[in-house]
């Protein structure tokens, strides 16, 4: 009996794997259908990061590691598999652990279907870069404060995940550390919804530990590279940019350029109105001040003294505030899929870390892939992902108001919410409001609605079976 149990646990487990590697095919759709998988002007510098594994400008290293574990230092296909298995395991745990059915393995593979054809989960799970880890985020934060039956196995890998995606971005930190906060709150306020109160606070001091782990390793990671025992070497360079786009910087300079003695002063009537002035165009203010992208690091510097003045402030910080609050309305309906991807050719980053680490077939399949031969049109997605993000924002509050949401239901409708805010607080505050920073985290609103609308059917099913048959002669 023990034997028979044994081998049917063991074929159980060859099916499930079996499963998982021919369903996250599906999410792999966009890479298939594009020939290539899809890459953003910062990806060959994650690629180039991921041979040397040595700090780059104005990014983590953990997106890096991350391709030196999956590329093998020979393709980047692994790479673009990997972040679609790894996603479409957690969106099966999050469906698993709210749509309580029989049938999930078919509820999965029909929402892991749709997710790709009505969002932007594939597009963003096949792109080379870490902007799906973003949500995969959320996705653990729900899992493992959720999941009764978390053993010890599981919640090592959830945690190392954890680590992993946080290290990827600096956003991720500031992003996790709120949602984290705001659910010790919520643990406080409605500790009902949450599985037993000492479990749900120790599972949130292992998420918070992984934080402090995570940044712990960026600083000592730069500080072993001799950049200093900190988290980022170009904060404040991007800090600056967002500043000068909303106008705070130019504020600061007119009042304080009499009372201080900063280079940026020298420029104060020259101030840019949008961040690809200040940082990226040929004609970049930090390139006139002498500063281009190599020497971001001591530009920095220069810069560090005016944001810490403006942050510390209580005048620019009500600024700051308003704001931030219009810039987080702004970044919420930044949701298009595609932003970015565009032909990178051969003078590019992304061609050159290709051609020159990995094989000649890589090569030839990247140029030829529809993003190459500028082919990839996105206008029509978008019309379609505009549309049904609005229905799935009407499914959510009609399935809440309606009361079909259980408690797994309503956590992960709670850290998705905070976790779409957060998100787009963080970046129009600190960075440049942009589609392809928010669109990476739409994709949970359709998932969430999805859910639902399983939820409610299986309701539906459960009436109609304790109701009576009755049969006429």
């Amino acid at each position: 009996m023990i034997q028979g149990e044994k081998a049917y646990f063991n074929i159980g487990t060859v099916k499930a794997i079996l499963y998982f590697l021919f369903s996250t095919l599906i999410i792999c759709g966009p890479a298939l259908f594009n020939g290539f998988p899809l890459v953003f002007s910062d990806s060959g510098m994650y690629m180039a990061s991921s041979f040397d594994l040595m700090p780059r400008v104005s990014r983590p290293i953990g997106y890096s590691i991350f391709i030196r574990c999956f590329s093998f230092q020979r393709s980047i296909w692994p790479v673009m598999y990997a972040q679609c298995l790894i996603m479409n395991f957690l969106i099966f745990k999050a469906i698993t652990l709210i749509v309580q059915t029989k049938l999930k393995y078919f509820v999965h593979f029909s929402i892991i279907i749709l997710l790709v054809l009505l969002s932007s989960l594939g597009w963003y799970s096949c792109q080379i870069m870490p902007d799906i880890f973003t949500s995969g985020i959320i996705l653990i934060i729900f899992i493992f404060i959720s999941d009764k039956k978390l053993n010890i196995l599981s919640s090592i890998v959830y945690l190392f995940l954890l680590v992993i995606f946080i290290i990827s971005h600096y956003s991720n930190i500031p992003l996790t550390i709120l949602i984290l906060l705001s659910l010790f709150i919520m643990i406080l306020l409605k500790p009902d919804i949450f599985i037993k109160l000492k479990t749900a606070y120790l599972r949130l001091l292992f998420l918070t530990f992984c934080v402090g782990i995570s940044m712990l390793f960026l600083m000592s990671f730069n500080y072993y590279h001799g950049k200093g025992f900190r988290m980022s070497t170009t904060s404040n360079v991007f800090t600056s940019a967002r500043f000068a786009e909303n106008g705070i910087l130019k504020k600061y300079l007119n009042d304080n350029c009499g009372k201080i003695n900063n280079e940026l002063c020298n420029y104060k009537d020259s101030i840019p109105d949008n961040v690809n002035d200040f940082l990226w165009s040929d004609k970049a203010l930090l390139t006139k001040m002498g500063y281009d992208f190599s020497k971001w690091e001591s530009a920095d510097s220069i810069l560090s003294p005016i944001i810490h003045n403006i942050l510390s402030s209580p005048k620019y910080l009500k600024f700051l505030f308003w704001e931030g609050i219009k810039g987080t309305l702004q970044q919420l309906f930044k949701n298009d899929i595609g932003q970015g991807l565009v032909a990178f050719r051969e003078k590019s980053a992304p061609y050159k870390e290709i051609k020159y680490k990995f094989s000649e077939d890589e090569t030839n399949e990247f140029l030829n892939s529809l993003q190459n031969r500028g082919l990839l049109k996105f206008n029509n997605i978008n019309l379609l992902n505009y549309v049904v993000l609005s229905f799935s924002i009407m499914i959510i509050f009609f399935g809440w108001y309606y009361e079909y949401l259980n408690r797994y239901a309503i956590i992960l409708t709670i850290t998705s919410m905070l976790g779409i805010v957060y998100n787009a607080a963080i970046i129009s505050t600190l960075s440049n409001i942009g589609d392809r920073k928010q669109a990476r985290l739409s994709w949970l609103v359709v998932l969430l609605a999805l859910i639902i609308l399983y939820q409610v059917v299986i309701q539906i099913r459960k009436v109609i079976s304790k109701k009576p048959h009755t049969f006429q002669s």
